[in-house]
């Protein structure tokens, strides 16, 4: 996974897993899903992400992630789509 966040969000430059259970996320899943690998690998270290948005989609949930300070973790194969 990778993240898309917008640009001038504070955690650029900044990115460990204790700042990344600092800002609200968005979670992509037609099944509602709030949960995955990246909260498994964080309960592991002992944090927890702050999930406060699920959506069906990659679409919206991009645009809304450049207008604010969400968290949209990818797969990096969306991503980099989106950068090319």
């Amino acid at each position: 996974f990778q993240a898309l966040v917008r640009p001038g969000h504070p955690i650029i430059g900044r990115v460990t897993p204790e700042t990344l259970t600092h800002y609200p996320h968005i979670s992509v899943s037609r099944r509602g899903r709030t949960q995955g690998p990246i909260d498994d690998a964080l309960r592991d270290l002992g944090l927890q992400r702050n999930v406060t948005l699920t959506l069906p989609g990659f679409h919206s949930a991009m645009m809304l992630t450049m207008k604010s300070d969400f968290i949209l973790p990818l797969p990096r194969h969306v991503l980099q789509g989106v950068s090319n």
